[in-house]
Formats: structure tokens, C-alpha cells, sequence
């Protein structure tokens, strides 16, 4: 009797550890692991991780793999996602190859948008201490995609569409419209003049590459290297390089997005700093150094108004920051904006960037 019951309370007991004791004990496994995961992405995505940037990151992790160094982050990874706006009333229909322009602000969050795995805090990074002019040239102002150019609204295609169905709606392009130019006065060598014209105003020296870098896209980053390295080499008091672009923002249903402010009662296209921290086998020692650089100034774009800046972006890649402690790529607006807005934005860009040398 004594055998049989002690079978029993062996059998009550396996069926407990079975049934009860070990899926509470993979319950708290499995919070543990979400406890855990929510730690890390506090650390490697700062708080005010919204959607959007949780996105960006997710997309610029998987194209993080080595990279040559030729490789540019292209417009279509980030097509996919569906960035931010107000409510958009219902368009008129429009023809086949159409799609609208719409107006956004990219919202600031955290200030960053860390997409690798190094921990960043851009408010201590922001206290570094920037350089200060020099005697000969401080900046050297470039661009490694120089044809990059802007929504032009006289070539829009507007014949039978009625323009204004929603606060948002910008205008509207045609699809095959290359957002390129080989023009100076259209693409990134306009936007980089009237930078540089900013910084001498406000009397810091800048030089001004305007060699064409991508008639053969694959190359241009090759090129502007080369450029860059020329440009040190004749001017040794150069301290900050600054690789001058305009983004490419559109969705999968063919809109694009023209990320916008206002400042003094016009519209100015938003800007938006990217740091490279180097991928396998191209490292980049100093992505901190650059960090911080682009996180002070990223303090001066903050006093230009509310909206100009779009957080920074730490992702991998090194864009030839490999080559200064105080080397940034900023983004101009993007396609959807016009150069008139992209202008803009550089003067005030080059306002803040001339008043952080000028306080060191």
C-alpha cells in the first residue's frame, strides 16, 4: 500500500514540475529577456526612440554588412517606410507616372537616431569642445553626390490636377523626372555656395570643392576622397570638412516628402547630420570625436527654430570621416524640397556652424 502511494505523490509531483513548476519557470525566463532587450535598446537607441527611428534603425542594420567603400545608403531602403504626416484629404485622381509632394516636419525625438551597436548620449557628446578658426581656411565645404538636385515646380505636371486638396499637398511630380542636374546653379554646388558665402560673412574661411564626384555614381565617394586628401594636403589649417548632400525621401506608393520648417515666416528645408562609425573591415577610430563635433553644432541648429533639425544620425559607414575629428555629412532637405528651401536652410546652417567656431 505504502509503494502504491508513494508512486502517487511521485506522479502528483512530476505532474507539477511538468505542468506548473516549469512554465512559470520559462515565464519568468521569457521576462527576464524582454526586461533585458528593453535595457539594451535604452542604451543603444536613446529615449525618445519613436517608430520612425526604430524603422531607420531597423533598416540600416541590414544594410550594415561589410561595405565597400564606394557604397551609399540608397534612397530605396527607405521607401519602405512609411515616414510620419498629418491626415491627408482625399487627392484627385491622378494620372499614371503622378504622385503628390507632401509637406512634413520630421520630429526631433531624442536629438539622435542611433542605428549601430555603440552607445551614444548626444547631451554628453554635445559638450565637446569645438575647434576655433584658423589663419588660412577653417572649413572645407564639398560633395561627394554634387548632381543631387531639388523639385523644380515649373517643370510639375499640373494640367488637370487640382492643387491644394489638402494643407500637406505640396505639389506633384512625373514619375522618370531625374531629381539629379549636372547645372551649378540647380544641384549641390549652388547649396554649397551660398554655405560657404554664410561662413565668410560671419568671418571664418571656408574653400569650396566643387568638382562633380558622381557623373559615375559607384565612384563618387572614390573621388571625393581624393578630393578631400588634395584639398588638406594644400590647405594644412583646415579643421572641419563638411560633405554637403541633399536626401531622398519617398514611399512605396511613389509620394515624396519635402521635410520642412519655418523660420522668420518662410519655408526652409530641414538639415540632418550623419556621423559614420566605420563597418567591418573600414574602421573609423574617430566616430566619437565626430559625434561630438556634429552634436555641438547640432546645439546651434536648435537656436535657428523649432523643426530645422532633424535628430543626427550615428550609422555605420564613414563617409571620409575617417580622415578628421571634425568631419561631418549634412543632409539639405531632401527631393521634395526646393533649391530656394535647401538655400535657405544652408545659410542658416552655415550662420550656426560660423557661431560655434567663432565661440571657441
Amino acid at each position: 500500500m505504502n509503494r502504491v502511494e508513494n508512486y502517487g505523490q511521485r506522479e502528483i509531483m512530476r505532474h507539477l514540475a511538468v505542468y506548473g513548476i516549469l512554465p512559470a519557470l520559462c515565464l519568468v525566463l521569457a521576462l527576464g529577456i524582454v526586461a533585458l532587450q528593453f535595457v539594451v535598446s535604452r542604451t543603444v537607441y536613446p529615449e525618445g526612440t519613436l517608430p520612425l527611428y526604430r524603422s531607420l534603425a531597423a533598416v540600416h542594420r541590414a544594410y550594415s554588412k561589410p561595405v565597400a567603400e564606394t557604397e551609399e545608403f540608397l534612397a530605396s531602403h527607405v521607401a519602405k517606410i512609411d515616414l510620419p504626416t498629418d491626415a491627408l484629404a482625399v487627392l484627385p485622381e491622378l494620372p499614371k507616372g503622378v504622385y503628390p509632394i507632401v509637406r512634413t516636419t520630421i520630429a526631433l525625438g531624442s536629438g539622435l537616431i542611433n542605428a549601430t551597436d555603440y552607445s551614444a548620449d548626444i547631451s554628453v557628446m554635445a559638450s565637446a569642445v569645438p575647434q576655433s578658426a584658423a589663419d588660412g581656411p577653417t572649413v572645407l565645404v564639398y560633395h561627394t553626390h554634387t548632381t543631387e538636385s531639388f523639385y523644380e515646380p515649373q517643370n510639375a505636371p499640373v494640367s488637370g490636377i487640382v492643387a491644394g486638396q489638402s494643407a500637406d499637398v505640396f505639389g506633384y511630380y512625373e514619375e522618370g523626372l531625374s531629381p539629379r542636374s549636372e547645372d551649378a546653379e540647380k544641384n549641390m554646388i549652388a547649396v554649397g555656395r551660398a554655405f560657404c558665402a554664410v561662413l565668410e560673412e560671419n568671418g571664418v574661411s571656408a574653400v569650396h570643392c566643387e568638382t562633380v564626384h558622381d557623373l559615375n555614381y559607384s565612384e563618387a565617394y572614390g573621388n571625393s576622397l581624393k578630393s578631400v586628401k588634395q584639398y588638406l594636403q594644400d590647405y594644412p589649417s583646415i579643421k572641419y570638412i563638411i560633405d554637403l548632400h541633399r536626401d531622398s525621401l519617398v514611399r512605396d506608393n511613389g509620394t515624396k516628402l519635402k521635410p520642412t520648417c519655418t523660420v522668420n515666416g518662410e519655408s526652409v528645408a530641414q538639415v540632418m547630420l550623419v556621423v559614420g562609425a566605420g563597418s567591418e573591415g573600414l574602421s573609423q577610430k574617430n566616430w566619437r570625436e565626430n559625434l561630438g563635433t556634429a552634436s555641438r553644432l547640432q546645439s546651434y541648429f536648435y537656436k535657428v527654430a523649432d523643426g530645422f533639425a532633424r535628430p543626427v544620425y550615428l550609422r555605420y559607414g564613414r563617409f571620409n570621416q575617417q580622415l578628421s575629428e571634425c568631419a561631418m555629412l549634412l543632409e539639405v532637405g531632401s527631393c521634395g524640397n526646393t533649391l530656394e528651401e535647401a538655400v535657405r536652410a544652408a545659410e542658416y546652417a552655415g550662420e550656426a556652424l560660423a557661431q560655434m567656431i567663432l565661440d571657441a
